[in-house]
């Protein structure tokens, strides 16, 4: 180990006590102590330094991710990583001088390299953690921002060529929203002080949220003509900088370099079936797993541990219908100490019924005058100062110590931070069975609570350390995505099933319109003739909808009588053919009027609670889960209305539109 890094850095190393130093000759100045790099005053461990090596390899191969355990070192993995670049690869001294020499001119070249660290979730404490620790490794010179390229700073010249060149041998670290425009103004200051004749190394931080082969822009003209506009930021943005996602390494512009990281999946693995095209079909993505440490408490390394003692089924939080928060939550909060905490992560809008429900059972809130309780309601979001507070009431037993606390997350805190433990008493994680692509966020949240050890503050003002492994608090949550993410985590495969790894299919595809219809029950008039009527009138006219006829009639579907096709499963997961496509919703507008006993399921029954579908579909709607409910639909609504849905092909134009010259970012 410290041959190599003697090779790394070609210079003479002083032996005091195993305590290895270097000279800083360089800016970036490294020691080894004791299987121990540090970069700056950033220490990185033996098992990053390994994964790091391997990254480095793979980068010259083509895209390269990084998957870690949430909190298990990441970003250490890829400052070694970055600082290799820098500084220069490994020369091996066995190799003829005439290959040493390209070699060193290899690594002459690597030193110009421009890193651009983008953080896919748009979260500012998120981007400033990763600046703090990133001038730790570097150096406030070796770190640009938007805010320092942007005209008002020093760098901000209207002199294109003076500024060329400025991001060579540092790291500019942005969100995925600086690059979503074409007139973004700090597009244009980031392209002044790149040389594109240069290294660029790529990096996207929490790179699951980066899913964007998809993201459309749609309009409809005044004849009903739909046109759909690619405005996926990743795919351009990269285009932009010779990074060709879906082709061979030797298709890129010289010396491009792409890394991604996230606790789960790439995200470029939305392409993955694009590049077994060209690959063949035995392609395996270059995946890099960072091993955690023996001191590390994981979703997927103590699974097994933790879902005995910790991990909970999490049920509905409220219950729309009653009125009422879950019997989860109210057995928690019977139980909260003074000086603790709940989290309970959720849309904001729904936590005033919640808070509403809670102190009509006697939860009273101490800081509201008609009550006399001790309970704080605290909302946390992106738009609500109440976020940047709640770290600090994490790490210093001080603050609201006699209360008993229940802190509502949304947007924050989701990925990249970590909850020290010591003051939480429970924590609930919001998911939904009906939304798949879900699942990275539900596991992300979840992983906030696990990791090393915290510093805090206890009452008296000293710091102490808690190990997440003591920690025994209750994590409500979906233990199936759990145990998905468990069981793929050291594979070279998605970590779990979702809409962004699935197989671009018929049942995915965003060629088809989906149309939620809902028709006024006519007293003393059979349900059929009341449909028929309706979309007979509706589709009068309009050849798209042709298919939908059976000589003079409108093709019907009822999810009560129809045997041959589980509807109300498709209508869940909002797919319009059942798994094997061969048989299909489309050409025909379906009723929902009831269950089918023939699709009853008696063990789904004992284990999620519905005898069928049917039972699901409602209990999704009546949550706000439901894809439905977008379409104003709730349980009321079957009361006094028929609720019809059909699918059917869009007239559809693309448009292509040239990328404008001297842009960073264009939409195609």
């Amino acid at each position: 180990m410290i041959l190599v890094f003697c090779r790394v850095l070609g210079k003479t190393y002083f032996n005091i006590r195993n305590f290895y130093i270097a000279y800083p000759e360089k800016n970036n100045y490294i020691m080894n102590i004791n299987k121990k790099v540090v970069v700056g005053s950033a220490v990185i461990h033996n098992n990053q330094i390994d994964a790091g090596k391997l990254v480095c390899d793979k980068l010259l191969e083509g895209p390269t991710h990084l998957t870690a355990g949430c909190q298990s070192g990441k970003t250490g993995v890829v400052i070694y990583a970055v600082n290799q670049f820098f500084d220069g690869f490994d020369i091996d001294n066995n190799k003829l001088l005439r290959y040493r020499e390209r070699d060193e001119d290899f690594n002459e070249k690597m030193k110009k390299t421009q890193v651009i660290w983008i953080n896919s979730c748009s979260d500012n404490y998120l981007r400033d953690q990763t600046e703090k620790r990133l001038t730790e490794a570097f150096g406030a010179d070796k770190i640009l921002t938007k805010d320092s390229i942007s005209k008002k700073r020093s760098m901000g010249y209207d002199d294109d060529d003076e500024n060329r060149g400025k991001l060579i041998g540092r790291v500019y670290i942005g969100h995925i929203n600086n690059l979503q425009i074409d007139n973004n103004d700090n597009l244009d200051q980031l392209k002044k002080v790149i040389d594109f004749n240069e290294p660029i190394l790529l990096i996207l931080d929490e790179s699951h949220v980066g899913q964007d082969r998809f993201d459309r822009k749609v309009t409809v003209d005044k004849d009903g003509k739909t046109t759909e506009y690619n405005v996926g930021v990743l795919d351009n943005f990269c285009k932009n900088l010779g990074i060709y996602l879906t082709q061979p390494k030797d298709k890129w512009d010289p010396r491009r370099y792409l890394l991604s990281m996230s606790a789960t999946r790439p995200s470029w693995y939305v392409y993955i079936n694009i590049y077994k095209e060209n690959f063949g079909r035995n392609y395996v993505p270059q995946i890099v797993h960072l091993h955690p440490g023996q001191n590390y408490c994981g979703i997927a390394k103590d699974y097994d541990n933790v879902t005995v003692e910790r991990f909970v089924q999490a049920e509905p939080f409220y219950d729309k219908e009653t009125k009422r928060v879950s019997n989860q939550i109210i057995g928690e909060m019977i139980s909260l100490p003074v000086g603790k905490c709940i989290l309970i992560r959720c849309l904001l809008k729904e936590s005033d019924a919640m808070i509403k429900s809670l102190k009509e059972m006697g939860f009273k809130n101490a800081f509201n005058n008609t009550d006399t309780g001790n309970y704080a309601y605290v909302k946390c979001g992106m738009r609500h100062a109440a976020a940047e507070n709640l770290k600090d009431y994490l790490t210093d037993c001080k603050r609201m110590k006699n209360l008993k606390t229940v802190f509502f997350i949304e947007k924050f805190l989701g990925m990249g931070a970590t909850f020290p433990n010591v003051r939480i008493h429970a924590q609930f994680e919001k998911h939904s069975k009906s939304n798949k692509s879900s699942e990275s966020g539900h596991i992300q949240g979840v992983g906030r609570s696990f990791g090393y050890s915290d510093e805090y503050k206890d009452e008296n003002g000293n710091i102490k350390a808690f190990n997440k492994k003591d920690a025994k608090y209750k994590i409500y949550c979906d233990i199936e995505t759990m145990k998905s993410y468990k069981n793929g985590f050291n594979t070279d495969e998605p970590m779990f099933n979702d809409s962004a790894t699935k197989t671009a299919s018929k049942r995915n595809s965003n060629e088809y319109n989906w149309v939620v219809d809902t028709i006024n029950i006519v007293k003393n008039e059979s349900v059929g003739t009341t449909i028929q009527n309706y979309f007979k009138n509706k589709f009068e006219g309009n050849k798209d909808f042709d298919i939908f006829y059976d000589v003079s009639s409108v093709r019907m579907a009822y999810t009560k009588t129809t045997k041959y096709l589980d509807i109300c499963k498709l209508l869940i997961d909002k797919k319009y053919t059942n798994k094997d496509e061969q048989q299909s919703i489309a050409g025909k507008v379906v009723c929902i009027d009831g269950a089918n006993p023939y699709h009853n399921d008696n063990k789904n029954q004992f284990f999620a609670g519905y005898l069928n579908s049917h039972d699901e579909l409602l209990d999704c709607i009546k949550n706000g889960t439901s894809w439905l409910c977008n379409h104003n639909i709730c349980i009321d609504t079957f009361k006094t209305h028929y609720v019809c849905v059909y699918v059917y092909k869009k007239t559809n134009t693309t448009v292509i539109k040239k990328m404008k010259p001297n842009k960073m970012l264009s939409i195609p």
